[in-house]
Protein backbone atom coordinates (compact mmCIF):
# COMPACT_ATOMS: atom_id res chain seq x y z
CA UNK A 1 0.00 0.00 0.00
CA UNK A 2 2.07 3.22 -1.33
CA UNK A 3 1.36 6.23 1.05
CA UNK A 4 -0.78 8.09 -0.92
CA UNK A 5 -3.08 5.00 -1.39
CA UNK A 6 -3.55 4.64 2.64
CA UNK A 7 -3.97 8.07 2.97
CA UNK A 8 -6.78 8.03 0.19
CA UNK A 9 -8.10 5.19 2.10
CA UNK A 10 -8.13 6.46 5.21
CA UNK A 11 -9.00 9.79 4.70
CA UNK A 12 -11.28 10.73 1.77
CA UNK A 13 -12.40 7.06 0.99
CA UNK A 14 -12.96 6.55 5.04
CA UNK A 15 -15.39 10.00 5.05
CA UNK A 16 -17.13 9.62 2.03
CA UNK A 17 -18.06 6.00 3.38
CA UNK A 18 -19.18 7.68 6.91
CA UNK A 19 -21.14 10.49 4.97
CA UNK A 20 -23.38 7.97 3.05
CA UNK A 21 -23.57 5.32 5.85
CA UNK A 22 -22.03 2.21 4.98
CA UNK A 23 -21.71 0.27 8.11
CA UNK A 24 -18.53 -0.95 8.49
CA UNK A 25 -15.20 0.32 6.80
CA UNK A 26 -12.55 -2.36 6.02
CA UNK A 27 -8.65 -1.47 5.17
CA UNK A 28 -6.06 -4.01 4.54
CA UNK A 29 -2.76 -3.38 5.31
CA UNK A 30 -0.47 -5.89 3.62
CA UNK A 31 2.37 -4.30 4.96
CA UNK A 32 1.54 -4.12 8.25
CA UNK A 33 -0.29 -7.09 7.96
CA UNK A 34 -3.17 -6.24 9.54
CA UNK A 35 -6.78 -5.13 9.26
CA UNK A 36 -8.41 -1.77 10.03
CA UNK A 37 -12.09 -2.35 10.63
CA UNK A 38 -14.07 1.23 11.50
CA UNK A 39 -18.12 0.61 12.43
CA UNK A 40 -20.73 3.08 11.91
CA UNK A 41 -22.29 4.03 15.19
CA UNK A 42 -24.82 7.36 15.80
CA UNK A 43 -21.44 9.67 16.03
CA UNK A 44 -19.46 8.38 13.25
CA UNK A 45 -16.87 5.95 12.87
CA UNK A 46 -14.65 6.61 15.97
CA UNK A 47 -11.39 4.89 16.14
CA UNK A 48 -11.06 1.97 13.76
CA UNK A 49 -10.06 -1.57 16.08
CA UNK A 50 -6.69 -2.41 14.48
CA UNK A 51 -6.69 -6.56 13.73
CA UNK A 52 -3.52 -8.07 14.05
CA UNK A 53 -3.56 -11.35 14.03
CA UNK A 54 -6.52 -14.14 15.14
CA UNK A 55 -9.65 -13.58 12.80
CA UNK A 56 -11.66 -10.59 11.84
CA UNK A 57 -14.92 -11.05 11.73
CA UNK A 58 -18.38 -8.36 10.24
CA UNK A 59 -20.26 -7.43 12.38
CA UNK A 60 -22.71 -6.52 9.32
CA UNK A 61 -22.18 -9.62 6.90
CA UNK A 62 -23.20 -12.65 8.98
CA UNK A 63 -20.67 -15.52 8.69
CA UNK A 64 -18.30 -13.38 7.12
CA UNK A 65 -14.68 -13.89 8.82
CA UNK A 66 -11.01 -13.42 7.82
CA UNK A 67 -7.80 -15.21 9.44
CA UNK A 68 -5.03 -12.94 9.16
CA UNK A 69 -2.60 -15.61 9.12
CA UNK A 70 -4.47 -16.99 5.79
CA UNK A 71 -4.94 -14.00 4.02
CA UNK A 72 -1.03 -12.16 4.92
CA UNK A 73 0.97 -15.98 4.20
CA UNK A 74 4.02 -16.15 2.71
CA UNK A 75 3.97 -16.06 -1.21
CA UNK A 76 0.46 -15.08 -1.23
CA UNK A 77 0.47 -11.57 -3.43
CA UNK A 78 -2.65 -9.47 -1.98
Amino acid sequence: MTMLTARNDRGRKRTLMERFGVREYWVLDPRGRSIEVSRLNRGGYGEPVVVFRGGCASSVVTGFEIELAELFADGLAI
